[in-house]
């Protein structure tokens, strides 16, 4: 007899048996790939729910390790890459937040949505943090509050007099919530050079009072 649970469990490499069947009908329909993203135990969890779009784009859906969220990578290649969040899980009333059983999917006109370098997920499941280059984005880093379906810039480009006018690509590199800080690069490319000036940041994201 076949445990069609551990069965999809193994195929997928996700512990929920519902999202795993959807998973798999999604990946053979579609050929979208799915990711549970939830850390291996004794994982450094600095980067356990960091997802990087760049170099390689991993298009298809990402799951929320410790919530009912997932996020769709759309990977565009010289037209960016674009993020887009969905309710996923099953829903136990039509309406949870701002989340409504014919409203299960955010992304049109949001200024986080575009040219997408890299996101990770926050440790209590209520948000995310999202960083953008400024080709075709915004050029900053965003906190979104799933539930609420809002979204905070809390580091903007074009808030340094050196960065303004210029091409930034901003890149997620590690989230600590013990010690309240996101960690995160910028590329500077200048006058049109192939080779960017790379610095690390880090801001204090408990000052925020975002992950309590």
């Amino acid at each position: 007899m076949i445990n069609t649970q551990l069965f999809l469990r193994v195929l997928t490499g996700s512990r929920n048996p519902l999202y795993a069947l959807f998973c798999l009908g999604s990946s053979l329909l579609l050929s979208v790939s799915c990711s549970t993203n939830a850390p291996a135990e004794q994982t450094d969890y600095k980067t356990a729910y960091l997802v990087n779009l760049e170099p390689s784009c991993p298009t298809g859906l990402h799951l929320q390790p410790n919530g009912p969220y997932a996020a769709f990578v759309h990977c565009n290649d010289a037209l960016a890459n674009q993020l887009g969040l969905i309710y996923y899980a099953p829903m136990d009333a039509p309406i949870d937040g701002k989340w409504r059983l014919n409203d299960l999917f955010w992304h049109k006109d949001e200024k986080w949505s575009q040219d997408v370098t890299s996101f990770t997920w926050g440790p209590k499941g209520k948000g995310m943090f999202v960083a953008t280059a400024s080709i075709y984005g915004s050029g900053g880093i965003f906190w979104l509050d799933l539930a609420s379906r809002t979204s905070k810039r809390i580091y903007s480009a074009d808030g340094s007099k050196m960065l303004q006018g210029k091409t930034v690509v901003i890149k997620i590199l590690a989230m600590d919530a013990e010690k309240g800080f996101l960690e995160f690069s910028t590329d500077v490319f200048d006058d049109g050079k192939s080779t960017p000036k790379t610095n690390k940041k880090k801001i204090h994201i408990r000052d925020l009072k975002i992950l309590d």
